[in-house]
């Protein structure tokens, strides 16, 4: 009699406390009901899991013969609870339903609450013989038939064929090339053999290059995603564009962007990413007839991710890295989304941008490119910092994995256009990766040197051309002119940006300042500006430290006391720029999820990882 008391006493106290807790999660973010998957696993989750807890805990009371301590742990469990929620819980762990709240809606809580204290009263009841037996056996298969049926939903959601596209516009002039932008996440110019860099072979990257024209200065205009791809699809620094940190939504401008300008002319205009930072719901998905951002999670993984936020108690029992990683998607899912997408526009001109976030930490490239990788350990250049040097050798492993994916997608733009005679094919990153620079490990967002500056950029005009190396000073605000002008499309006026093109077919570089920018929220006095002219960049904190550094350096020293008045000159410029550029600010529409999201990629930690 003892045991089946402990064991019903558990159960009812479980139910108790999970329904409690079930209560603060629907008040600390009541934006959840808008899913009805959501708010039958967010109610149904902390109950099944703190029941079956509090059933396993009773168990063992019985079978020690022990007395189950009903109201002591009851009201214990209540203020645990209370303070993991309101003061440790605000964090969820990935979860992409979950909205935040200004402020707490607490009557979400009531209907939490009041199963909540039914669960007590019955279990008191029970305790002083007021009432039957439970019909345990049935109570615990109820239980537990929550997650099979909460799995079934979600794997009926998650079905991709509720992608869909938007109409296409008018019909474009005839023989308008089609344009492709690929972007490789977080690849840096000195670990390709295009520019000096052994360990691994790329020959569909340089393919291209020998087709066409390598940009050898090429910089990202900031040092993490979402501000440089803002760019490059605007002709606009992150100043003027807004979106200056990961996380950020960019304000519509009264500029065009390239999919609008091209949507405009009849193009079928497609996006194909797959970092977290890129969601259209950071104002990526504009313009754009069909933005493909979508995460791969299987069903499971869903029910997962929906219990461990929901339940603290399965939070803390669960290993962190328990979840597949659903902040990025594979190279290939991205890769064959694109393909399906630039089959189907057909005769239609097209323009395409598909973002791969393979090469982005942590890397984890397939067995036969670690392999290959790991036996050329060797060559290439050495890490700054040596405990970082294995993790160098693997991302060489993922870059050889997206060659291989940029010669499938090669094969799938030569099935609409053979020979490439009419598609212009630009390649780039967004910005690079310090492995030891300056002492960061494995990060970017703190940095301006070369390492996470200096990137790597292939132009194949349509038709191709002879191979050209092209050293004058250029960065991502010249994508979005140097595709218009080669398209035939006139540039709107203000763009910040200059035509890579006209370089190769004769013209001369500019004598220009090149901005850039570490922005990223977290930062604070911290975050990075600075000014590339000449043979020196400058760099300059909110907080007023300076240095300066040789343009064609990936020293992370500061020249800058030996060299003041160049420093002071160049930071002259800087303020000039400042001064006369428009500044728009980006907009925080960021929900509880995506800050969980960034969070695991470093954007919103205080420290260093």
């Amino acid at each position: 009699m003892r045991k089946q008391q402990g064991v019903v006493l558990g159960l009812l106290t479980g139910w108790a406390l999970g329904a409690f807790e079930a209560g603060i999660v629907f008040a600390l973010k009541y934006e959840v009901v808008a899913d009805p998957n959501f708010v039958l696993l967010g109610s149904l989750a902390p109950i099944t899991v703190n029941g079956l807890a509090g059933l396993l805990l009773g168990l063992i009371f019985g079978k020690l013969r022990l007395n189950f301590p009903f109201r002591s742990i009851f009201f214990l469990g209540l203020i645990v609870l209370s303070l993991l929620r309101l003061f440790g819980g605000l964090t969820p762990s990935n979860w992409s339903w979950v909205g935040s709240a200004d402020g707490v809606n607490w009557l979400w809580a009531l209907p939490g609450f009041l199963v909540s204290a039914l669960c007590f009263f019955r279990a008191k009841m029970f305790l002083d013989g007021r009432t039957g037996e439970l019909p345990l056996g049935k109570s615990v298969v109820a239980t537990c038939l929550t997650f099979p049926i909460c799995w079934v939903l979600m794997f009926l959601q998650g079905s991709d064929s509720n992608l869909s596209a938007s109409p296409l516009s008018e019909i474009a002039a005839q023989n308008s090339p089609n344009i492709v932008l690929v972007t490789w996440d977080t690849v840096r110019s000195d670990t390709l053999p295009l520019y000096g860099g052994e360990g691994l072979d790329t020959p569909e990257l340089n393919r291209f290059a020998s087709e066409g024209w390598v940009l050898d200065n090429m910089q990202a205009v900031s040092n993490i995603t979402a501000p440089s791809h803002a760019t490059m699809l605007s002709g606009l620094y992150p100043p003027t564009h807004g979106l200056r940190s990961n996380g950020l939504t960019g304000p519509v401008l009264s500029l065009p962007r390239l999919p609008r300008l091209l949507q405009e002319n009849g193009y079928a205009v497609g996006g194909f990413v797959s970092g977290y930072s890129l969601r259209g719901s950071f104002g990526f998905s504009r313009d754009f007839h069909i933005y493909d951002d979508r995460p791969v999670a299987s069903a499971l993984t869903a029910l997962l991710a929906g219990v461990t936020f929901s339940s603290k108690l399965a939070e803390r029992v669960l290993p962190r890295n328990f979840l597949p990683d659903s902040s990025y998607v594979p190279g290939e899912v991205t890769l064959q989304r694109a393909q399906q997408w630039y089959q189907s526009t057909g005769d239609t001109p097209a323009f395409l941008w598909a973002h791969f976030y393979d090469a982005h930490h942590p890397y984890s490239p397939p067995l036969p490119y670690r392999i290959r990788a790991q036996e050329r350990s060797s060559e290439g250049h050495r890490a700054p910092d040596p405990s970082v040097e294995e993790e160098w050798v693997l991302q060489r492993g993922e870059i050889e994995r997206l060659d291989d994916l940029l010669g499938q997608l090669r094969e799938t733009l030569e099935a609409k256009d053979p020979g490439l005679q009419n598609t212009i094919v630009m390649i780039l990153s967004d910005h690079g990766e310090c492995f030891g620079e300056g002492g960061h490990l494995l990060n970017h967002h703190y940095s301006l040197f070369n390492a996470t500056q200096k990137i790597f950029c292939v132009l194949r005009p349509a038709g191709g051309a002879e191979p050209l190396r092209l050293s004058g000073p250029s960065s991502q605000v010249d994508v979005m002119p140097t595709f218009l002008s080669l398209a035939g499309i006139r540039s709107p006026k203000g763009l910040h940006g200059e035509d890579l093109s006209a370089w190769a077919k004769g013209g001369a570089a500019s004598d220009r300042g090149i901005y850039m920018e570490g922005f990223q929220r977290n930062l604070g006095d911290k975050r990075l500006q600075g000014w590339l002219h000449g043979d020196w960049k400058f760099v300059r904190t909110l907080g007023g430290i300076e240095s300066l550094y040789r343009a064609d350096s990936w020293s992370d020293v500061n020249l800058g006391p030996e060299n003041q008045d160049i420093m002071n000159q160049l930071g002259r410029e800087l303020d000039q720029f400042l001064e006369k550029i428009q500044t728009n600010e980006g907009i925080d529409q960021q929900n509880a999820s995506d800050e969980a999201n960034l969070a695991d990629l470093g954007y919103f930690d205080s420290e260093e990882e």
